[in-house]
């Protein structure tokens, strides 16, 4: 038999355009969000004219706190804070080196509040250690 659906389930039957339309309106009946007040809706729009560098700058700080273009910029007019989400740029090993970093640092607080001696060398350790995950987050390539 000859089918003019191009798109095919994975068996092999062709998806007609009543079954797709059936599965459809199942999977979004499922999917209830509640409505926001009148008060509360975004209905208003305020234009910006910004230049090429402005615009790149923006588009690139939003997606750095992984966040769209308008929502980053609203919070930014309303003086809410703006996080860059660095941590999630990190590979695997770098963020496992770090919490061992974190541990480590963790163990020599203790050390130092029980009563024990900073070894020599201590306060410069924790400065270059603090560089480091600085670095780390940022992306920047430091010296080891």
């Amino acid at each position: 038999m000859f089918s003019c659906y191009e798109n095919l389930w994975p068996g092999g039957f062709p998806r007609t355009p009543e079954r797709h339309s059936a599965r459809h309106k199942e999977a979004t009946r499922q999917i209830v969000r509640p409505r926001r007040p009148e008060a509360e809706r975004r209905s208003r729009t305020i234009c910006v004219r910004v230049t090429t560098e402005e615009a790149a700058t923006i588009a690139e700080r939003a997606g750095a706190a992984r966040m769209t273009k308008g929502a980053y910029m609203r919070r930014r007019a309303l003086g809410k804070p703006v996080r860059e989400a660095a941590v999630h740029r990190l590979g695997a090993r770098e963020r496992v080196e770090l919490h061992r970093i974190g541990v480590n640092l963790n163990q020599l607080a203790r050390a130092l509040n029980s009563g024990a001696s900073a070894p020599a060398g201590t306060l410069e350790a924790v400065e270059r250690v603090g560089e480091l995950a600085v670095g780390l987050m940022t992306g920047e390539a430091l010296d080891r």
